[in-house]
C-alpha cells in the first residue's frame, strides 16, 4: 500500500471523528484503534483454536499461556470471545466490552497506560460514537489491516 493510500485512509477516519473530538485529539483515537484492529486481524484465523485451547488447558489446571502462544502462531494472543466487529456491533456496551477485550490480550500486548486511557475514550461523551462509524465501521474500514502475520 502506498503512503498516499495510507494517508487517505487515515484522513477518512479523521472525517468520522469530526464534531466528537478536536482535531488535536484525533491521534489519541486513531492510533490505538488502528493498532487494535491490526492485532485483531492478525489473530483472526487462530482465534477459535486459541479459545478452545484456553478451555482445555484451564480444565486440566495448567498454565495456558505457552499453549496459547503456540496456537496463535504469534508472540501474543487474545482470549476474549469478542473481536473488533463484535465490539462495534454492541454500541450500548462498547466501553465495558472494549475494556474486557483489551484485558484479554496476553501480557506482552497489554500496556497499562493504553488500557486505562483507551478504554475510556469511546464514551468520553455519550454522543461520541462516530469513531466506529454507522455503516462499515472501524472494523471494516480498510483491507490493508487484514490477516497477514506481523
Amino acid at each position: 500500500m502506498s503512503d498516499q493510500n495510507i494517508s487517505s485512509f487515515i484522513w477518512s477516519v479523521a472525517d468520522l471523528l469530526r464534531n466528537d473530538y478536536k482535531p488535536s485529539e484525533y491521534g489519541k483515537v486513531i492510533l490505538p484503534f488502528t493498532v487494535l484492529r491490526r492485532l485483531d486481524c492478525v489473530l483472526e484465523a487462530t482465534k477459535p483454536a486459541v479459545l478452545s485451547e484456553l478451555v482445555k488447558r484451564e480444565k486440566a489446571g495448567l498454565n495456558p499461556e505457552p499453549f496459547l502462544l503456540k496456537k496463535s502462531g504469534q508472540l501474543f494472543y487474545n482470549t476474549s470471545p469478542l473481536d473488533m466487529k463484535k465490539l462495534m456491533g454492541d454500541q450500548d456496551h462498547i466501553k465495558e466490552n472494549l475494556f474486557a477485550y483489551i484485558q484479554a490480550f496476553s501480557p506482552a500486548v497489554r500496556d497499562p497506560k493504553c488500557r486505562d486511557e483507551c478504554a475510556g475514550r469511546p464514551h468520553r461523551d455519550e454522543h461520541a460514537s462516530s469513531e466506529f462509524g454507522n455503516g462499515a465501521g472501524w472494523a471494516e474500514r480498510h483491507p490493508a489491516w487484514s490477516g497477514a502475520a506481523l
